[in-house]
């Protein structure tokens, strides 16, 4: 931006002395991403752009069809390569015109995304177009990524032109690569100079770049879309706009992949409200995203999913019934709690974690090494390894500001134990994952990990992902070791309480879940399905089993660890909230046995 002085205002021009300038790196500049400025070329907008939308709840809603005729349809059959009957049955849905709205509910490891890949494939083999929108740019890749992949394996059977797949990224590299976006660039550094030395009056410049570099979208882009088929982008995004603006560009359906994400508030083209949509996602994973706690506080935490269900009789529904990701017995919690047990496992090929191993562990460990373990921190009793097991509150920098945030140094120590005995006997490093609710505890996770690749010299081991839950919605890992974080008098268990978060860390796993945790906090927990999850999980083992002390089951009720009280942990928290309340419990006269 310029400044309000012309001496800064001369200094925040842009220099013209490297030649690898790019014209999306000058169009950064000036007043071209003033957001005010309704000529400007659309793909450099935002949501906060276009005024003329709705909201997606009025659209959706207007998609209604009775149930009695959504029960007579009959949907045309496709031919059945490499899809499930489920899947079949969705991208068969989604293509039947007398459908206006279709939802493919895809619960973990049921190839939602290969199953809409298939669905565009059909869409550009019927020389028809769509647009797709994602919640994430995460999801966005992922889904474009399978989509041209699809493409290329069966380009015997569709050709397609090279620019029918497009999102924004590709957009602004094909201008980038444009013999027009050389001559713009020299042009723009011609009126840089001419700013600089006083030929042209310096506040004209950025309405000079401005229009030059409107009337060269105007003509490269129309140029690099008019042959486009599919349109990708997220659902914040305005480049959609820019697409819809193309005459031959006439789109016959949109598709929103991990619509559970999505409010139903969300903001929705006008151009897009009688369009078919396709609904993909998981209600039962992550909730929508919301920024900021004013809009927590404003907004309900409903998808637009969420808002299909109350009424679901009159909309098209499909379930993927087949798991293709986790071993049985980690899909075993999440199929019963959270889908009715309809979820069918084709994993019987998948091997054991243990079978891989080499060297083979101790047989008194063979257990450590199931699909799926829980480390107990409620076990530990003695000091001043006991203190180590209890939470910590810290202050982590988030977009640039302070939040609380928890850690816990034992359930820490525990998982990098386990971790590094996974490594010895040969888990390649960037199969294994580090989840954890919270950024405290991702930290402290990161440091010892660098700790760890000094002291042994294995630099692969930067290669493994330690992350918040929500960073890994979408990808699938063999090793997937959870740390809980939270253990406390109080029993608040925070975010391991959402259960959809939950569910989400779980089924990352491929061959072998890892829960490091205290058992008191799940069993006493107000959810019936993290309570359920306990008593799933069949091995659970004292922390001395990392280290080999100690190599039997725990088979005791767990008990709480914080000392009569609750006196050890009040010596060495450092929530002043917390130990006011274990303060107040105890005037109460009950005790902390």
């Amino acid at each position: 931006m310029f400044c309000d002085s012309k001496a800064n205002q001369i200094q925040a021009i842009p220099s013209t002395t490297s030649s690898k300038t790019s014209f999306t790196e000058w169009k950064t500049f000036g007043n071209y991403r003033n957001r005010h400025q309704k000529d400007l070329p659309l793909h450099s907008l935002t949501a906060d752009d276009d005024p003329d939308t709705l909201k997606l709840q009025d659209v959706v809603d207007n998609h209604q069809v009775d149930a009695e005729k959504l029960r007579t349809l009959t949907d045309k059959g496709f031919a059945k390569i490499h899809l499930s009957d489920s899947q079949l049955l969705a991208v068969r849905m989604a293509m039947n015109e007398n459908r206006p709205l279709v939802c493919i509910k895809g619960p973990p490891g049921t190839g939602k995304t290969f199953t809409l890949a298939h669905l565009i494939f059909r869409v550009l083999r019927s020389k028809m177009q769509a647009i797709v929108l994602t919640s994430t740019k995460e999801a966005l890749q992922n889904l474009k990524e399978m989509t041209e992949k699809l493409l290329k394996e069966r380009e015997r059977e569709l050709q397609v032109h090279e620019h029918a797949v497009m999102d924004l990224n590709t957009y602004l590299s094909l201008i980038d690569a444009s013999e027009e976006a050389k001559v713009s660039v020299d042009q723009v550094g011609s009126l840089q100079k001419d700013a600089q030395f006083g030929e042209t009056a310096h506040e004209n410049y950025p309405e000079y770049c401005r229009r030059l570099e409107k009337a060269f979208c105007d003509e490269a882009g129309k140029e690099i879309l008019k042959n486009v088929k599919v349109v990708f982008s997220t659902i914040e995004s305005s480049f959609v706009d820019v697409v819809m603006q193309v005459e031959s560009f006439k789109p016959f359906m949109c598709v929103i992949d991990e619509a559970s994400q999505v409010l139903e508030s969300q903001k929705w083209p006008t151009a897009l409200k009688e369009k078919k949509l396709v609904l993909a996602g998981d209600p039962k994973q992550l909730p929508p995203f919301v920024k900021t706690q004013r809009e927590r506080d404003m907004q309900p935490n409903q998808s637009v999913m969420e808002r299909l269900w109350l009424k679901k009789e009159k909309y098209s529904w499909v379930m993927l019934s087949t798991q293709y990701r986790s071993v049985e017995e980690i899909t075993d919690w999440s199929n019963s709690c959270f889908y009715d047990c309809r979820l069918k496992s084709c994993t019987k090929d998948l091997r054991r974690l243990v079978d891989d191993l080499n060297p083979k562990p101790e047989k008194s460990c063979f257990k450590l090494y199931s699909p799926m373990v829980h480390i107990d921190t409620s076990a530990v009793k003695e000091d001043p390894e006991r203190v180590s097991t209890y939470e910590q509150r810290v202050i982590v920098v988030v977009d640039g500001e302070y939040e609380y945030s928890y850690s816990n140094k034992g359930e820490a120590t525990y998982a990098m134990q386990h971790y590094k005995k996974l490594i010895d006997m040969g888990v390649q490093p960037e199969r294994v994952a580090f989840l954890t609710p919270y950024r405290g505890q991702v930290i402290l996770l990161g440091g010892m990990m660098e700790d760890l690749c000094k002291k042994y010299g294995n630099m692969d081991c930067k290669n493994t992902k330690i992350g918040t839950v929500d960073s890994v919605q979408g990808k699938e890992f063999d090793v997937v070791i959870f740390s809980s974080v939270r253990n406390n008098p109080q029993k608040n268990f925070g975010f391991v309480s959402e259960i959809r978060r939950l569910n989400v860390a779980v089924s990352r796993a491929k061959r072998h879940f890892a829960l490091i945790g205290s058992g008191y906090m799940l069993t006493h927990n107000h959810s019936r399905e993290v309570r359920r999850l306990f008593e799933t999980i069949r091995n659970r083992f004292h922390p001395a089993i990392l280290t080999g002390d100690l190599k039997k089951n725990v088979d005791y009720p767990p008990r709480n660890n914080f000392g009569l009280n609750f006196e050890n942990f009040m010596r060495h928290s450092n929530d002043t909230k917390m130990i006011a309340w274990c303060e107040e419990f105890h005037k109460r006269g009950r005790d902390g046995l």
